[in-house]
């Protein structure tokens, strides 16, 4: 298997920040893989709540399936409980970590779909989406770093419970005794 990577300009009448629409220029990543069955394109994404494997959400057990784990990972921002389920804002600061895992999803697959809209996010109306889907580092326990997709709130955190651990499963098993476990197999 012959991997090739590189990046491709988009431009779009959006941009990854709150509040701002201009024609913004929009870095996407893609590899890739040349097999036995031919050129696949792909994708990474970094799941940081309950689309991570051990919360048990239908969708995250088909991201699991039809994804390539590329391992535990982390990205610059904060995480906040939002009742059923954390927002992510990225964050400049020292430290703020928001832990996840990495994943490899062929660029064509219908689960992108099934992401944006599980993820309420709506590439042709970003300003009436709850989260935005922006091409950020992802940095690898392993200690390598990438370029993910992450899906990124779009709202106030004003009042929102912050979670310090940067970890949702943690933080949700430590609240409430949840079965689901921080650890990725």
């Amino acid at each position: 298997m012959v991997r090739t990577s590189w990046t491709c300009w988009l431009v779009t009448r959006r941009s990854c920040f709150v509040g701002i629409s201009l024609l913004s220029f929009s870095r996407v990543s893609v590899s890739s893989l040349k097999t036995e069955g031919g050129e696949v394109f792909v994708m990474l994404v970094f799941v940081y709540g309950t689309l991570r494997p051990r919360w048990g959400h239908e969708l995250g057990r088909k991201l699991s399936h039809q994804g390539d784990f590329k391992g535990r990972a982390f990205v610059s921002g904060a995480l906040y409980d939002y009742g059923d389920y954390p927002v992510a804002i990225p964050s400049v600061v020292r430290g703020d970590q928001i832990h996840g895992e990495l994943f490899d999803l062929d660029a064509g697959s219908s689960i992108w779909r099934e992401l944006d809209d599980y993820e309420d996010y709506h590439p042709s109306a970003p300003t009436e989406s709850l989260f935005e889907r922006c091409e950020t580092r992802v940095f690898l326990a392993s200690g390598l770093e990438a370029l993910g997709q992450v899906y990124w709130f779009r709202g106030s955190v004003e009042g929102l419970r912050r979670i310090e651990s940067g970890d949702y499963l943690v933080d949700q098993s430590g609240r409430y005794g949840s079965s689901a476990s921080a650890d990725c197999d």
